[in-house]
């Protein structure tokens, strides 16, 4: 392997034009392939991966609820009074600027008010699915509404109904369903109530003492699309910001939900890579340029791990297309580790001053030290987690 080495030495060392055109051209074409990659910042991964038995790791990413976002919207000052129609027009305006600040790429839908369509809709879903409703003590009810009785008692009801104000709303359900054989399921579904303290006004959620107006949005990537929602977020922050003066400076509005939680918590992700790499780099410099009395030495030694690194994320790229931006973050100690090769070889070269001595000496030992390394990193792959898995293959 040595040998190897000081070949390549040797013929580079009178063609130094070559040596340059190819290292410029590898490069740029590392830098390309390395910036083109995308970044996961999805921090659950550091948790799970993707094996098929993980049940619920699958529920919860597939729970459209987990991805919602609930608006509150209520007084800046709990001691001052607001009515519920105030919030209820503020809730407006609120979702009016929602919808034209935003396209379907963003938010999939909001829900602020509870709408003739969507109760078509929860009939339908009902009628259609009776069967999954019933006990089997509910079918000796169902038996008894089919009596001769219960059917002439059922029309004389229904006829009353349909002569009223009320037909405007309950024609249809009496046309598919005259003898009521449904009132057992929507009976039933009052058992999905959590409990009581939430309260319908105006076809809106308020909270039970009416102080509290929630608004529903469903953002139109999941959760983890961290990058797509961030635009989502920024988006709200500054209609709050906008809600903040004039009249409504007295109306406060604040949201949770998963989509947020992710988003923060990329964000935070961010500044912790960012900053830990920063650190490293100055210490590692400051503590190199300290013991070799030389700011140069600790550059040359950068170099490699920059060549690296620029080379792991091409392949990646390559390869995978994307990587988690967490096991970036923990990619801060192998640049130490890469360092510390660098230094072997300038610090032996300056005991040897001999650029081949150095190369037959050396190469080996740092070789099969890269090596070992490599393959310590390499058992991370096979890891039930996606961001140790990266962190493997990077």
């Amino acid at each position: 392997m040595s040998e190897l080495l000081i070949h390549i030495y040797r013929f580079f060392r009178n063609r130094k034009t070559i040596f340059y055109l190819l290292l410029s051209i590898a490069s740029i074409s590392l830098v390309f392939l390395a910036s083109r990659i995308g970044f996961e910042e999805n921090i659950t991964q550091s948790v799970s991966g993707q094996d098929k038995n993980d049940l619920l790791g699958t529920v919860v990413k597939n729970l459209k609820l987990s991805d919602k976002l609930v608006v509150e919207i209520t007084s800046y000052d709990s001691f001052s009074s607001v009515t519920p129609d105030e919030l209820g027009f503020a809730g407006e305006r609120f979702v009016d600027s929602v919808k034209s600040h935003f396209d379907s790429g963003t938010i999939r839908g909001i829900t602020f008010r509870a709408t003739d369509t969507g109760m078509s809709e929860l009939m339908s879903l009902v009628m259609n699915h009776l069967p999954v409703f019933y006990d089997e003590p509910d079918f000796k009810t169902l038996d008894s509404l089919l009596q001769p009785e219960s059917i002439q008692s059922a029309l004389e009801k229904n006829y009353r109904i349909l002569v009223s104000p009320a037909s405007m709303v309950l024609k249809k359900r009496i046309q598919s369903d005259p003898l009521g054989i449904s009132n057992i399921a929507f009976a039933k579904l009052k058992t999905l109530r959590t409990d009581d303290n939430f309260e319908l006004y105006n076809g809106c959620v308020y909270t039970k003492d009416l102080r509290h107006l929630l608004i529903f949005i469903l953002p139109a990537n999941p959760s983890s699309e961290t990058s797509q929602n961030d635009k989502l977020i920024r988006g709200l922050d500054e209609i709050i910001r906008n809600f903040s003066t004039g009249a409504d400076s007295k109306i406060r509005i604040q949201y949770f939900g998963g989509a947020a939680v992710a988003v923060s918590n990329a964000r935070q992700l961010k500044k912790d890579i960012t900053l830990t790499l920063c650190i490293a780099i100055i210490l590692i410099f400051l503590l190199i340029s300290w013991y070799f009395r030389n700011l140069l030495i600790p550059l040359l030694g950068m170099l490699p791990a920059i060549f690296g690194g620029a080379l792991s994320l091409a392949v990646l790229f390559l390869l995978k297309g994307k990587i988690s931006a967490i096991s970036l973050g923990i990619g801060s100690v192998i640049l130490g580790l890469i360092i510390d090769y660098s230094l072997y070889l300038v610090n032996h070269f300056r005991s040897k001053r001999d650029i081949e001595l150095t190369l037959k000496e050396m190469s080996l030992t740092i070789i099969l030290c890269s090596i070992t390394s490599a393959g310590a990193f390499f058992c991370l792959t096979f890891l039930n987690s996606s961001v140790l898995q990266d962190l493997g293959w990077f």
